[in-house]
């Protein structure tokens, strides 16, 4: 069983230092408040220079899906350009700070909580089989409209429509390019 986010129906809400925008994609537990989610899916729009939110106990991954690039400053590092579709890690502890090069981007963001999840995020090409490779939770995010095969079904994805399952090995053949994620439990 799978479940599909159209990026449509995504509401946008304005960031807390108000330098931009967030979708919320998928939380899990569902509903969770941003204290407790184990697993967090986010499109951003960064409209001008700020620092992000901190949150302790939480690894993530930032992906610049559109505008050129940002720079970025985490921790003590000396600020360093982050191209599109450059998956970037971090810790949520750690201070960061980014500036849009040249106007605004739009980022994908994947958030585990440590002691639940560890995530990956992978781009795909166009007709590669992907596999969900043990994951408990594996999500597909569309880059450009995309025809999605999962086993007998086809499912089409507009751009930034977001497909995603739990506990199943599926395999997955997409006609474009996206990002993978695959989210594995933590056992503590």
């Amino acid at each position: 069983m799978f479940n599909l986010v159209r990026f449509e129906s995504l509401r946008p809400r304005p960031w807390r230092n108000g330098g931009g925008v967030t979708r919320e994609v998928l939380s899990l537990p569902h509903n969770a408040p941003m204290e407790s989610f184990a697993l967090r899916f986010s499109i951003a729009d960064i409209i001008r220079p700020g620092p992000f939110s901190p949150f302790p106990g939480v690894d993530r991954t930032l992906v610049v899906i559109d505008g050129e690039a940002v720079n970025i400053a985490i921790g003590c590092e000396p600020p360093k350009r982050l191209g599109r579709l450059e998956p970037l890690s971090f810790r949520g502890e750690d201070e960061a700070w980014a500036e849009p090069v040249s106007g605004d981007t739009r980022d994908f963001n994947v958030m585990s909580r440590r002691g639940a999840f560890s995530h990956e995020v992978t781009m795909v090409t166009p007709h590669e089989p992907l596999a969900s490779n043990g994951a408990e939770v594996w999500a597909f995010l569309a880059l450009v409209q995309t025809e999605l095969a999962i086993a007998a079904d086809k499912i089409e994805l507009e751009r930034l429509d977001l497909i995603w399952g739990e506990t199943m090995d599926i395999a997955l053949v997409t006609s474009r390019a996206g990002l993978l994620i695959r989210a594995y439990p933590q056992l503590t």
